[in-house]
């Protein structure tokens, strides 16, 4: 199952593992209709961005805390075992994911974004 603890704490009758293996990171989205968009002047774009990112920079600083909250539960409430795996292994899954699933992603999506993902990620193409 992907995503972050709480979305696992849903499925809490269901499974009794949870693997920490920092695959996912669950932001906060924000959607607006492009006809309003359009409407709003640049001022008021600017503020919605602004808020968005403020709101974005306040969830990353919050979910390691929330993560941890999750997998108490999960551990003191439902019985299940939290598996944290060491830096070593948690290597081992990215190099692994970049390698062979990476590749298999750019023919879904396209070369293009791809680009954009290794790029701002800062992590070369596997070789």
């Amino acid at each position: 199952m992907g995503g972050p603890p709480f979305q696992a704490w849903q499925f809490k009758d269901v499974n009794k593992v949870w693997i920490q293996y920092n695959d996912f990171f669950e932001s906060w989205w924000f959607a607006i209709n492009m006809d309003l968009w359009k409407k709003l002047s640049k001022e008021d774009q600017e503020i919605v961005m602004t808020a968005a990112n403020e709101e974005s920079l306040v969830r990353w600083e919050n979910v390691a805390k929330e993560d941890e909250e999750y997998r108490q539960k999960l551990k003191a409430e439902y019985g299940w075992e939290i598996v944290m795996l060491t830096a070593d292994q948690l290597k081992a899954c990215a190099d692994h994911v970049r390698k062979v699933v990476w590749p298999k992603m750019e023919e879904l999506v396209g070369k293009e974004l791809m680009d954009k993902v290794y790029k701002e990620s800062g992590i070369e193409r596997a070789k």
